[in-house]
């Protein structure tokens, strides 16, 4: 849709959809995630979740957000009294802690990063209680909102000494009923269980709050029933949230409803229409929609990232011309694909909302995801090609549910078939699909291999700020196929692909620092890099991390660290990691082994003779914690 009509749409919808009961009241939120524990196994999402919980507030119009990362318990009690002062004046103020909890005698605890817990005595003194965080709410007046996304499986207690055998310590949270009037408590997960932290970007239970929070004029007793439902939905009903506490009469939303007609347009109203244009666009290199989208929506989230997106584009156009490609003819797609792709695409105006072709089938990287994506190797074919279609004959033309479909086809290798889709999808506006044709011919599958159409089709999504196909292109550069080596240019690319916070980039750079091709070796920066990509929730980079710290290796020795990073790399299921401990246990120092078979007596999984070496018991638990 182009953007003259985009906006004639808005201006009609603008007559209508003012927010009558716009909030001018005062909404604050206290973000907390913690994910890099000192003592205990790193978790991925919590920055994530933070993340989307901001931009989700931010667009339900709070006025004060206060998002913190990684606190010790220092820290948390800090950020807590400061957002007293807030709360004390707010007509609704929200808390939401994505990281480790526990409970104790019917208590629960918030874990810092700092948490040693070597016994059950040193809960209270080293963690948060429930009870501290509900104090910080207690000035506002509306509502006191508390999310804890808490409830997973804590590392602590297979360790935790006990002092009094009458100390029960359960996994998850307790049920707690709130003692303060208008206030609820929301759960990840049911008393006594856990809840998951996720494969994609968020955990379940926060991938649904982003999206559930934001609709306009849903009480939010309703919006956290639809959160469950959500959560169960995904998980296979083994996650259910549950929420605590009681509110008054009437509907109470965190995103304001559309009012009555002849109303003026409102900022609620315009981030509504926003949130319903953006995805259109966000892909889009048209400057010109993008400067009238920008100056329409300019005090809004969205109005936000168009600007971002029209100074990448910006950026592109100023930097060094990447050498050309010549494109080879594309090989004769044959007769299902040229009936597919002479098909034109019906674009919808507006998305529609999640289906289960998006929970089955949607990809992570996709910008155009809904919910959080499954990867590649996950997708239940039959289930998703079934699912996908569905989607597409109630939503034809969707640029999202296209690709997705071509993935589900792909997967079920069907290639032929996923290459037409892929196709329509692209010419719907999908630059998910353009990645994934140039993947197909990189690798050849469905397609003759062609280098250059590879490189071609990458460049398509590159230029409409697909942040994976930078890497890819990286990488061509950096293996000259399909275009000359070139180690520099190679650098370029992978340094715009993690300036987009993409993963594989990063640790990319850490390989070309690391084998000093187009730069000078720096073990230091190669070091620097892995731990952004382990950050970011790369394995590999995990396994690297270990084995430099073993080895002193742009750093001082540290045999510690590196059990560390090697525990973490096992526990997320690395073959690499594993291997090397099984097969080349020479290279590993004699501190390095002990630290590993402490960790392992630990966590259960090995109780045998702390050594300086493994023995077949030891070998035997790290494949139990590889999962092997």
């Amino acid at each position: 849709m182009h953007m003259r009509i985009v906006l004639a749409l808005a201006i009609f919808v603008g007559t209508w959809c003012a927010a009558g009961a716009a909030h001018a009241d005062k909404r604050v939120a206290l973000l907390i995630g913690n994910a890099r524990y000192q003592n205990a196994t790193a978790l991925i999402n919590p920055p994530n979740d933070v993340s989307g919980m901001k931009a989700a507030l931010n667009q339900a119009g709070f006025t004060v957000i206060q998002p913190e990362n990684d606190l010790s318990r220092q820290g948390m009690v800090q950020a807590l009294r400061a957002f007293e002062t807030q709360a004390a004046t707010a007509d609704v103020a929200v808390i939401y802690y994505s990281g480790h909890g526990m409970e104790l005698n019917g208590i629960n605890y918030l874990l810092p990063v700092d948490a040693r817990l070597a016994t059950d005595r040193d809960v209270e003194d080293e963690a948060v209680t429930l009870d501290r965080v509900l104090r910080s709410l207690e000035g506002a007046s509306r509502l006191k909102l508390v999310i804890l996304d808490a409830c997973r499986n804590n590392p602590f207690l297979p360790r935790m000494g006990r002092s009094n055998s009458n100390r029960a310590v359960s996994r998850g949270l307790a049920r707690a009923e709130p003692a303060s009037t208008n206030t609820l408590i929301a759960y990840s997960a049911a008393a006594g269980t856990v809840a998951a932290d996720g494969n994609g970007l968020n955990s379940p239970f926060t991938a649904s709050l982003i999206k559930r929070i934001i609709e306009p004029g849903i009480d939010v007793r309703i919006m956290l029933g639809n959160v469950r439902d959500d959560v169960m939905a995904d998980t296979g009903n083994q996650q259910q949230p549950f929420v605590n506490g009681s509110l008054g009469g009437g509907v109470l939303s965190l995103m304001a409803a559309p009012a009555q007609a002849g109303a003026p347009p409102a900022t609620d109203a315009l981030f509504g229409e926003a949130s319903q244009i953006w995805p259109t666009l966000r892909g889009s290199t048209d400057m010109g929609e993008l400067e009238t989208f920008r100056r329409r929506y300019a005090n809004t989230f969205f109005g936000e990232l168009a600007d971002k997106r029209i100074k990448e584009l910006s950026a592109l156009a100023t930097t060094k011309t990447v050498p050309s490609v010549i494109p080879q003819t594309a090989p004769d797609p044959g007769p299902v694909q040229k009936q597919a792709a002479a098909v034109p695409p019906v674009r919808p105006a507006v998305p529609p909302p999640e289906t289960e072709c998006d929970r089955l089938a949607a990809s992570p990287l996709d910008p155009d995801r809904v919910g959080a994506g499954v990867l590649f190797g996950q997708i239940d074919a039959a289930r998703a090609v079934a699912a996908c279609n569905g989607g597409l004959q109630q939503y034809p033309g969707t640029k999202r549910l296209l690709f997705q479909y071509g993935r589900t086809l792909d997967a079920a290798k069907r290639h032929a078939e996923a290459f037409a889709t892929y196709q329509q999808a692209f010419a719907a506006g999908s630059l998910a699909a353009a990645h994934n044709l140039a993947f197909l011919y990189r690798e050849g599958t469905g397609v003759p291999r062609d280098y250059a159409e590879a490189m071609r089709w990458f460049r398509k999504a590159a230029d409409g700020g697909y942040a994976n196909s930078y890497v890819s292109i990286g990488y061509l550069y950096e293996l000259g196929l399909g275009v000359p080596r070139d180690y520099a240019e190679a650098m370029r690319w992978y340094r715009q692909g993690a300036d987009r916070g993409d993963v594989e980039s990063h640790a990319n750079i850490a390989l070309l620092y690391e084998g000093g091709k187009g730069v000078k070796r720096d073990f230091a920066e190669a070091l620097r890099w892995y731990q952004k990509a382990a950050d970011l929730g790369d394995t590999n980079s995990l396994a690297s991390l270990a084995s430099y710290y073993n080895n002193g290796r742009g750093t001082v020795k540290n045999p510690v660290e590196a059990a560390n990073y090697a525990f973490k790399a096992l526990e997320r299921g690395s073959e690499f990691e594993l291997n090397e401990l099984l097969t080349n246990a020479k290279a590993w120092s004699p501190r390095f082994h002990s630290e590993m078979l402490l960790k392992l007596k630990a966590r259960g999984y090995y109780n045998g003779p702390v050594t300086a070496s493994f023995n077949e018991q030891a070998r035997s638990a790290l494949r139990k914690l590889a999962g092997r």
